[in-house]
């Protein structure tokens, strides 16, 4: 732990946690409108992919914040299982067909 605060030093703040809700929540969104808007067979994988960006996302403010921020890790996870899920509702359902 000693050497990862040389490489990227604490920087606890409120602001920082804010960011990191909303920003997740932004990326949730957006996943969201992908499967909403449904064209063609790879909105599950934008959705996906935009889950998976929340992750990183996540894990870098995380990092930022931590100890505390480490919890954000575990929502990040969430997130992209939630989006996996609905991804692979979504292809079952059928509209996954291609023109």
């Amino acid at each position: 732990m000693a050497a990862l605060g040389l490489l990227l030093p604490q920087a606890s703040h409120p602001a920082l946690w804010t960011l990191a809700f909303l920003g997740a929540g932004w990326l949730y969104l957006q996943a969201q409108g992908s499967l909403r808007a449904g064209k063609g067979p790879l909105a599950p994988l934008l959705a996906v992919g935009l889950g998976a960006s929340a992750f990183f996302f996540l894990g870098v403010m995380g990092l930022l914040l931590r100890p505390w921020g480490l919890l954000l890790l575990p929502l990040g996870l969430g997130l992209v299982l939630i989006l996996l899920g609905q991804g692979e509702a979504w292809l079952l359902r059928g509209r996954g067909k291609g023109p």
